[in-house]
């Protein structure tokens, strides 16, 4: 359980960032159901419109959202990808405790 569960930790959008992966490994990011809670939170939380010209731009909130690249319009997606994973990696836990976890057969 530690592998996927440091895979999904890493690409979290936290230590590794939408503007400092590879192009190649975006969908690590986006498959990861940290990545989703961690920017509704910080949209949540953050958000405030502030421009990036203002002068109070560095101490803004807005400006922790720019920095990782948060976008603040993507609730029903976020929402989507972790029921579906939910929903997925559940399916899959029943199926392997019904196939390899029988007594009976022994």
């Amino acid at each position: 359980a530690i592998p996927p569960l440091m895979f999904v930790l890493l690409f979290n959008g936290f230590f590794i960032t939408l503007a400092g992966v590879q192009k190649w490994m975006i969908w690590a990011i986006y498959i990861s159901p940290m990545f989703w809670g961690l920017q509704e939170m910080s949209a949540a939380l953050y958000a405030d419109n502030t421009q990036s010209d203002e002068p109070g731009y560095p101490a803004s909130g807005q400006f922790v959202i720019d920095q990782y690249g948060f976008r603040t319009d993507m609730t029903g997606v976020a929402l989507a990808v972790i029921l579906s994973e939910f929903v997925v990696l559940r399916t899959l836990q029943a199926f392997a405790l019904k196939r390899f976890n029988n007594p009976e057969k022994q």
